[in-house]
């Protein structure tokens, strides 16, 4: 009888051994899978970013305003003036203008005895587009003995038109008094852009 009980408990012994064998394999098999699969993390879809798993990419290129100025591959220098050897900005050149002028009609009179100088400017835009002002110089009188000078503006010439103003000078020089009235020599010196100063030339 005691025989028999010892080989019962031999027997049960060996398959509580066997399940915990069993038991302990299956356990060590899950871990070894799960360390397969990348410890057990979260997992991504193929082509799908995982957060924190991106290797960064390199800085991209700083946009901040150099110390320098832009250089552009070939500077235009039409229309400005070339900077000094000390560094002065370059300034813009104020176009040259094209138009006509003529001045008639230059005479002396006198009413009640005060002496008045008389003349006509004419100016003739040639810009085909733009209309312009133009301010004149006249002389009355040789250069020796300026009889008198008048600054004369002529305003909003069409393109191609040919605009005019009068010239009527009460104040002229005292050596006007040994000029006869009727026609004196006059001039125009100089002409100009009224609105920007541009130099005319014919």
């Amino acid at each position: 009888m005691s025989s028999r009980n010892d080989f019962f408990h031999n027997v049960s012994a060996q398959v509580v051994a066997g399940v915990l064998l069993l038991g302990i394999a299956a356990l060590i098999a899950v871990m070894a899978h799960s360390c397969s699969q990348g410890g057990g993390g979260p997992t991504s879809a193929p082509g799908t970013a995982t957060p924190g798993a991106a290797t960064p990419s390199p800085a991209a290129p700083s946009t901040a305003a150099s110390s320098e100025p832009p250089r552009s591959p070939e500077p235009s220098t039409a229309g400005t003036a070339e900077a000094s050897s000390g560094g002065t900005p370059a300034t813009p050149l104020v176009a040259v203008e094209h138009a006509a002028w003529s001045v008639s009609d230059c005479r002396l009179s006198r009413a009640d005895g005060v002496p008045v100088l008389h003349a006509t400017v004419y100016v003739k835009n040639k810009d085909p587009n733009t209309a312009h002002s133009y301010t004149t110089a006249v002389v009355f009188g040789p250069d020796t003995d300026r009889l008198a000078a008048d600054t004369i503006y002529v305003d909003e010439v069409k393109p191609l038109q040919t605009g005019k103003n009068e010239v009527v000078d009460t104040n002229p020089s005292p050596s006007v008094a040994s000029v006869p009235d009727g026609p004196v020599s006059c001039r125009i010196t100089e002409i100009s852009d009224y609105d920007t100063g541009a130099s005319v030339q014919e």
